[in-house]
């Protein structure tokens, strides 16, 4: 069973780009709290997992289901597991934590990040942060940071320097907060 709802996770998140954030996958299938058994469970319970996200428990007559807040959904197979150290409940699939549920334009747009979005549409980028098949990372300015830029209004209405503006903020590869080091990396528009 396990070996089949990784089967349903894309190829893509195994690679090695994407290491570094299957710990927060797996940490996204464990209660942050002591273990939970399935007599604790309540309908429309919320479960804060270890990665810091949230799932909401579905009860019904005869069956569990568990739900991340941006949607995808598990069915309990087999409760209460018990182990030395603490229960398991095997589901029929892989939760997709925020990452993986959500492309870099959704994400923006779900972060109140207004302007951005604005000048990612404007430049013409949409397709390329909201591409499933790419590995980006972006540093996404605020709407205040953009508010700060003196000439912004002219600077959106033109598209070719919008579009290296943004690029200089968007990175190949996925890099974490605690990958960063100190040092140079190239932009998208330096490439």
């Amino acid at each position: 069973l396990f070996r089949s709802a990784f089967a349903a996770v894309p190829t893509k998140y195994l690679d090695p780009d994407y290491l570094p954030h299957l710990t927060n996958t797996l940490l996204f299938h464990v209660a942050s709290d002591a273990a939970v058994l399935s007599t604790d469970l309540v309908d429309g319970q919320e479960i804060t997992m270890a990665n810091g996200e949230i799932i909401t428990v579905s009860i019904s007559v005869d069956s569990v289901t568990l739900t991340p807040a941006l949607g995808g959904s598990a069915t309990v197979v087999s409760a209460d597991v018990m182990a030395s150290n603490g229960v398991a409940h095997v589901i029929d699939a892989v939760l997709a934590p925020a990452f993986l549920a959500t492309n870099l334009a959704e994400l923006a747009t779900a972060s109140g990040l207004t302007l951005l979005v604005q000048a990612v549409v404007a430049a013409g980028l949409a397709d390329t942060i909201s591409s499933a098949d790419s590995s980006l990372t972006v540093l996404a300015p605020t709407d205040e940071a953009f508010a700060a830029v003196e000439g912004v209004a002219e600077i959106l209405q033109d598209q070719e320097l919008l579009s290296s503006i943004l690029l200089y903020h968007v990175f190949e590869g996925i890099i974490s907060s605690s990958e960063l080091t100190t040092g140079t990396v190239t932009p998208l528009n330096m490439i």
